[in-house]
């Protein structure tokens, strides 16, 4: 990628949920640190908590949420309580 120009691309290991936080990006930062920026999670399963296992391995990589939405419980307010309470 530098050759071709995109030496400045940042890379994520990983797009998906929280549950598998410690598993597959940390085996894949585990083998190539430097190839990546860090990674990157969803909201739908396990909780923010998770990420955590991702941040002990690798303290100095970048976390992003990148996606979550609908609704989490049976209206708009205790959607927002669980917005503001998970993430």
């Amino acid at each position: 990628m530098d050759a071709n120009g995109f030496g400045s691309t940042n890379i994520i290991a990983y797009d998906h949920n929280w549950d598998q936080s410690g598993q597959y990006p940390v085996q894949v930062l585990g083998q190539a640190t430097s190839q990546f920026t860090g990674a990157a999670f969803h909201c739908y399963a396990g909780n923010v908590g998770q990420q955590g296992e991702f941040i002990k391995a690798f303290p100095s990589k970048e976390v992003y949420l990148t996606e979550c939405t609908g609704m989490f419980n049976n209206s708009w307010w205790d959607s927002i309580k669980w917005w503001m309470d998970s993430l």
